[in-house]
């Protein structure tokens, strides 16, 4: 089975990561995160990213 899993840095994301990882069952972890996860294992694959784009700040500054 292979999951996606948003927030795997947070308090709960975290421990939902880590049961995710040690299950038999899953091959393959994809976080959506905005920093590094702490668990290495080569069932997980992190991507970074950013709920603010650099351009939303950008523009939302220029309007106001």
């Amino acid at each position: 089975m292979k999951v996606i899993l948003t927030g795997g840095t947070g308090f709960v994301g975290s421990e939902v990561l880590r049961q995710l990882a040690d299950d038999p069952a899953v091959t393959k972890v994809t976080c959506m995160v905005r920093r590094p996860v702490e668990i290495e294992s080569p069932k997980v694959e992190s991507v970074s990213q950013s709920i603010w784009p650099v351009t939303a700040f950008t523009t939302a500054r220029r309007d106001s």
